[in-house]
């Protein structure tokens, strides 16, 4: 299941990140989507985020469209099969 833990708007119209907590088989994991408002959205473990975004150090993430991030059933099963993967 997944759930949204908190909304961050950004400085850029439309800018937006989602702070997101996912349960699978007794684990959670917490993770971080961001929208430009250009119709992607990358997700990321939240240390990736805070590479990407506030160190501007390496980091992984996984772009999807905005249509699979708002679809929950398949949104769940795309972070399950990737970011659950990588961690």
């Amino acid at each position: 299941m997944v759930t949204i833990l908190a909304t961050v708007k950004g400085n850029k119209p439309q800018e937006q990140t989602e702070f997101l907590s996912l349960l699978c088989n007794g684990n959670t994991r917490q993770i971080a989507a961001y929208s430009k408002g250009n119709g992607y959205i990358k997700l990321f473990t939240l240390q990736d985020y805070i590479n990407f975004y506030h160190l501007e150090k390496e980091y992984n993430s996984f772009d999807i469209t905005f249509d699979l991030y708002n679809d929950d059933a398949a949104l769940e099963e795309f972070i399950k099969k990737t970011i659950f993967k990588t961690i």
